[in-house]
C-alpha cells in the first residue's frame, strides 16, 4: 500500500518522510499504517551507498549490509568511477541473496573478470623423436553474477577476463640427444 502527498492537485509519491522527535526533524525508514485493524507497510526509504577503489570478489548485499543497510529498504549501489572490481577466482561483483523491495546497480567504473592462465608451452626430446604441441590457455572468468532481479545502469565497463594464451609448440633440434632446446615458451595470461 503506497501513501503519496497531495501537491496542486496531484497525487505524488513522496521522496522522504520525516518526523519530529524532541524539536528535530528525523528521516523515517519505515512507514506502517493501519488498515481495517491490519499494520500495512505503506512507505519503504531508499538506501543507496558507493562501491570504491579496488577491490575483489564483491558481494553486493554483503557490502550493503556493512555500509549499514537495515535488510528492508530498496538499494542503490554505485561503483565510482575510477574503481576497479576484479575477480580472484569466479566473479568480480555478484549480486544475489535477498532485496525486499528491489535494488539497483548504477556502475560508472570496471567490473572485470579474472583472465585465464596462459597455457604451457610445448616439450621436445630428441633422443626420442618426440615433440609435442603447447597446451591451450584458460578460459577468463565472468565478471558479474546476477541471481536476483537488478536493475543495472552501466555507464563504464562490465566485461569477461580474456583468455589465456596458448603455449608455444616445440622442434625437435638434435635428434640424437635430449637437450630440450626446442621447448616451446609457455601462453601469455588472459587480461
Amino acid at each position: 500500500m503506497p501513501i503519496g502527498t497531495k501537491q496542486g492537485g496531484i497525487w505524488r509519491t513522496p521522496g522522504g518522510v520525516f518526523v519530529r522527535v524532541s524539536g528535530t526533524w528525523q528521516r523515517v525508514k519505515l512507514v506502517h499504517v493501519r488498515v481495517a485493524g491490519i499494520w500495512q507497510l505503506a512507505f519503504v526509504d531508499a538506501f543507496s551507498f558507493n562501491i570504491s577503489g579496488s577491490l575483489v570478489d564483491v558481494n553486493l548485499r554483503s557490502a550493503a549490509v556493512a555500509a549499514g543497510w537495515n535488510g528492508i529498504s530498496s538499494v542503490t549501489a554505485t561503483v565510482t568511477s575510477g574503481s576497479v572490481l576484479n575477480a580472484s577466482s569466479n566473479y568480480a561483483l555478484v549480486i544475489n541473496g535477498s532485496f525486499p523491495n528491489g535494488v539497483s546497480l548504477i556502475n560508472n567504473g570496471i567490473i572485470a573478470g579474472r583472465g585465464g592462465v596462459g597455457g604451457a608451452g610445448g616439450t621436445a626430446r630428441g633422443d626420442l623423436q618426440v615433440a609435442n604441441g603447447g597446451a591451450a590457455g584458460g578460459a577468463g572468468g565472468h565478471g558479474l553474477l546476477a541471481q536476483v532481479p537488478v536493475t543495472i545502469f552501466n555507464n563504464g565497463i562490465i566485461a569477461g577476463g580474456g583468455g589465456g594464451g596458448g603455449g608455444g609448440g616445440s622442434t625437435i633440434a638434435n635428434q640424437f640427444v635430449d637437450d630440450g632446446s626446442g621447448s616451446g615458451g609457455g601462453g601469455g595470461g588472459g587480461k
